[in-house]
């Protein structure tokens, strides 16, 4: 997938978890200005909707990747402090950030404990750490048999490519191991159905399955829902 594809697919997802982040903005609407760090922040789609949706509250966000060409794309479409690094050691003291959070970051690591237990190190006391949306691909729903096929491709080819296909539903297990307390876990509610949702879903499943083509009928009803969850916790 060329960096530009990554980009269109970033910033339809950053939409999705858009209300869930304005939620989080209210958490600490007590503060007068916030520092915010994104780990796997990719192209900075998120990044750039939050300067936006935090109106004038940013005192500092930074957001941080270990893919050299994503990094590079972020820094040439905004002014944002952006890092090329580890979440599993990220570049920062204790006790940094009003808020840390990630969006679908977790699903590709080999160590999502070690992962939050750095978000939890660089939060302030009473900061936020957030992951705002990991897949559980194996509870899919998707039809009609078509669309599961090509369903079940698109998880074999993330599996193969190293994707925990599975870590959605897990999320509040690894918070607790993590050492937070007082989790919030949950999962959204999806559109199953509408037409744009699917066709967007099935240009995806094609590139994550380098097929060329999906005959889609407009004639037939599709359902297509991959439950996605969240969670958070208050240091």
């Amino acid at each position: 997938m060329d960096i530009e594809q990554l980009a269109e697919r970033y910033s339809y997802q950053s939409e999705w978890t858009r209300p869930f982040r304005e939620y989080l903005y209210q958490k600490l609407s007590h503060k007068k200005s916030l520092k915010i760090l994104e780990v796997g922040c990719g192209t900075g789609a998120v990044i750039q909707k939050i300067r936006k949706e935090c109106h004038g509250k940013i005192q500092l966000i930074v957001g941080v990747d270990n893919e050299p060409r994503s990094i590079y794309y972020a820094g040439d479409k905004t002014d944002e402090n952006f890092i090329l690094g580890n979440g599993e050691v990220l570049p920062f003291e204790d006790n940094c950030f009003d808020l840390v959070l990630c969006q679908y970051l977790l699903l590709w690591v080999q160590n999502p404990l070690l992962i939050l237990r750095e978000f939890r190190r660089v939060t302030k006391p009473m900061g936020i750490c957030a992951a705002m949306a990991e897949p559980c691909y194996e509870e899919t729903r998707a039809e009609p048999p078509e669309l599961k096929k090509l369903s079940d491709l698109q998880q074999k080819s993330l599996s193969s490519a190293g994707a925990n296909i599975s870590i959605g539903n897990k999320l509040g297990m690894i918070f607790e191991k993590a050492g937070f307390s007082g989790i919030k876990f949950g999962k959204y509610s999806n559109s199953e159905s509408d037409s744009l949702f699917i066709k967007n879903e099935i240009r995806q499943m094609l590139l994550d399955t380098d097929i060329n083509e999906f005959d889609y009928d407009a004639k037939v009803k599709y359902s297509y829902n991959v439950p996605t969850y969240f969670a958070y916790a208050i240091k």
